[in-house]
């Protein structure tokens, strides 16, 4: 049974309430890499020796002065004149080295990027800030710049890279978490949604996110991003997440994580199995369990799965990536059911706050 499903894309641009303060930055369509709103004279000494330098940081810095200094500031740390009116706070694209005065190792403070296709902690590759800038983060004031010419859009890049000191740094690594091409066929069925619901009271995503989804759990009020900042969990039935609406989107989310939010890697997702039940279902109604029921009790027992890590790890990767699967597929249900009706919907939908 394939459950309706209707995507939700959100198009979203700055406040006129900030028109006052930006100007023509931020929103503005006109590609002239030559026009800018700040000068070079005023950036900080090291990086404008580096654009003095370089005909492409030259241009990077022109295309940031014209769309991005209002928010991110001419020295990148987040403080352009708009960014007290905003809600979520622009990206501080700063970083400082410290040396352990014991053995000699540089360290990096800051310079941290929440939307990746790399573990958490690490940087972003090049095609994650070109999916960033092309797309814009829904739900915030940072907008999509796919107008820009791609030429554009990769001489930014390079610019805001000289503001974090992490992106020479042999130290640092980016890898590349291993994501599909395109999302399985059965992604919407019934099995994959209850499967989802049964992860994800298993792996305790209600205690942030709450039993509806709703970003209501009994830790909500006390995550910090990090910056140290407090930050809500996401409310499923609000639109797309700002990584992404598509499922492969919300797959790398959940695979990659965003501080708070952990990633979900293998050896994560391969503790969902059959021995998870009891535990689940004591914070399930009898009428949900009744849904769930039938599909969990197909899954493989804990013992299984762990001996599949080293008999057949081929076997143990698949499992975890079912797992993952069905997360997207219940998130993408909640999206798309936030105004449940009728009985059958009613029995997944406990009271606010209930069975946390």
């Amino acid at each position: 049974m394939t459950i309706p499903f209707r995507a939700v894309l959100l198009r979203l641009s700055l406040s006129a309430a900030l028109l006052p303060v930006l100007g023509p930055v931020g929103c503005s369509r006109d590609t002239r890499p030559t026009k800018t709103i700040a000068t070079i004279d005023e950036l900080p000494e090291g990086v404008r020796a580096a654009v003095l330098a370089s005909r492409d940081l030259e241009l990077g810095f022109a295309v940031y002065s014209r769309n991005c200094v209002g928010c991110h500031g001419i020295n990148g740390d987040g403080q352009g004149p708009a960014a007290e009116r905003l809600v979520i706070r622009p990206r501080d694209f700063t970083a400082k080295v410290i040396i352990d005065p014991n053995t000699g190792v540089p360290s990096v403070e800051g310079g941290d990027f929440k939307f990746r296709s790399t573990p958490n902690g690490q940087l972003p590759l090049d095609e994650d800030l070109h999916r960033t800038i092309r797309q814009g983060l829904k739900g915030s004031s940072m907008p999509s710049f796919e107008f820009l010419p791609e030429r554009e859009r990769s001489a930014v890049i390079a610019f805001i890279k000289l503001y974090s000191p992490r992106w020479t740094l042999a130290t640092e690594v980016r890898e590349r978490v291993p994501l599909p091409a395109s999302e399985p066929a059965d992604l919407l069925t019934e099995e994959r949604v209850w499967l989802g619901r049964f992860a994800y009271v298993g792996m305790g995503c209600q205690m942030c996110h709450g039993m509806t989804g709703r970003g209501d759990g009994s830790s909500a009020h006390t995550l910090l991003d990090d910056w140290e900042q407090p930050v809500r969990p996401y409310n499923y039935h609000r639109g797309a997440p700002k990584g992404g609406a598509t499922p492969l989107d919300i797959y790398r989310t959940f695979r990659t994580g965003v501080t708070p939010m952990p990633s979900y890697q293998s050896d994560t997702l391969g503790l969902v199995t059959r021995d998870l039940k009891g535990m689940v279902f004591s914070r399930l109604h009898e009428e949900e369990q009744s849904l769930i029921e039938p599909f969990v009790d197909l899954l493989p027992t804990l013992e299984e799965v762990t001996a599949w890590k080293t008999a057949a790890p081929e076997r143990y990767e698949s499992y975890s990536d079912e797992r993952a699967w069905d997360l997207v597929a219940y998130t993408l249900w909640l999206r798309e059911q936030s105004k449940p009706e009728g009985e059958r919907a009613a029995a997944i939908w406990p009271r606010r706050g209930e069975g946390e």
